[in-house]
């Protein structure tokens, strides 16, 4: 099965169905089209990236504590054609972070795929700007012809009034590509996105607007998309009264004031 003449690619999280008892952990699979619309795509039999672990079924963590899986997957092609860049978030008994890696899906029949890394983490801090921060459910964007990979991600750790499963804020840092593939340097923050400029006191589950390929030409500009909810008191965990019922989606952008 042959990526090209395929036009267009979709990474997409996947959880097995199939048996009686729905495992708790996630996979990775991919789709492929020659049109964008949503009932045009082929989702490819194998799943493109799988657990961590090699045992059947879940991996217990603790008293009713199962791994999360792989996920939430980002991926910006470096060539134009079947190699892409891959991001996703992994939780298993070691934790949760966000790895990449590169893989060749020009020919699908043998997809290679360098083994996962995880992602520079120097730079990267929690809500009170001083803790080192782990990162997951991030999503990147690359501008090539100056060497630059950006990321947006959410801001740890969560706070512990409902919902508790929602960040405050999302960051967006920016780091040299070559770097970044290299397993070196630091990210440098670009602007860390909190309540006060969202009016709302969760914000979660944010992108970059990039092109088709994942590339973002102007990197120090970029435009952006974020969740919002509203959190307790407005909100509480029964009846119609969910979080979930406030989520929505808001679009925003940064820019650079010259003086």
């Amino acid at each position: 099965m042959k990526l090209f003449p395929y036009m267009a690619a979709v990474s997409i999280l996947c959880c097995l169905c199939s048996c009686s008892e729905k495992p708790d952990y996630n996979e990775i699979g991919v789709a492929f089209s020659n049109d964008l619309a949503s009932g045009a795509w082929k989702k490819y039999p194998e799943q493109l990236v799988c657990k961590t672990w090699q045992t059947d079924g879940d991996q217990v963590i603790g008293t009713g504590v199962y791994s999360w899986g792989v996920g939430q997957p980002s991926a910006v092609s470096l060539d134009g054609k079947g190699k892409v860049l891959l991001t996703y978030t992994t939780g298993d008994m070691s934790g949760t972070r966000v790895v990449w890696r590169e893989a060749d899906m020009s020919d699908v029949e043998n997809v290679t795929m360098t083994p996962p890394r995880t992602i520079v983490q120097a730079g990267l801090y929690g809500v009170d700007g001083k803790s080192r921060d782990y990162t997951c459910n991030a999503d990147f964007a690359v501008n090539m012809e100056e060497d630059k990979i950006l990321m947006i991600r959410p801001v740890q750790p969560h706070p512990a009034d409902y919902p508790s499963y929602i960040p405050v804020a999302q960051e967006i840092d920016c780091m040299n590509l070559s770097d970044f593939r290299m397993s070196k340097g630091e990210w440098t923050p670009v602007y860390r996105i909190m309540p006060s400029d969202t009016g709302f006191p969760r914000n979660h589950n944010s992108c970059l607007l990039r092109d088709s390929y994942g590339y973002i030409r102007d990197w120090e500009n970029p435009v952006f998309y974020y969740t919002v909810s509203k959190a307790a008191p407005d909100v509480q965990a029964s009846g119609s009264m969910h979080a979930e019922w406030t989520y929505h989606i808001y679009k925003s952008f940064l820019f650079r004031e010259t003086i």
